[in-house]
């Protein structure tokens, strides 16, 4: 089955965490925000391969066989938890950095 890239809700990761702080955030505050960041990053990628897989689609469309390998080409995967943790792990190294 695959999950649509809006379907994915972080609060079940971590917990529920709405309240936005406007000081120093905590830990958890930090870990939030950079899961949802990493799941805003790449549903935008989503959103841009999709529109790339329909517009090569487009292109073809007087020819079946050439849209759909086209379309078949450009799709993008269906993101995943394990996807967007990989990603924020990748942002939250800067968090951690020491320089």
């Amino acid at each position: 089955m695959h999950v649509g890239h809006h379907d994915i809700n972080l609060d079940w990761i971590i917990g529920n965490h709405t309240q936005k702080e406007t000081k120093m955030s905590n830990p958890y505050q930090i870990r939030y925000d950079t899961l949802n960041m990493a799941k805003e990053i790449l549903d935008k990628q989503y959103d841009m391969q999709m529109e790339l897989a329909w517009k090569a689609m487009d292109m073809y469309k007087e020819n079946t066989k050439e849209a759909m390998d086209a379309y078949q080409k450009y799709i993008p995967k269906a993101i995943t938890p394990e996807a967007i943790k990989e990603n924020a792990d990748k942002l939250y190294e800067f968090v951690t950095e020491k320089k």
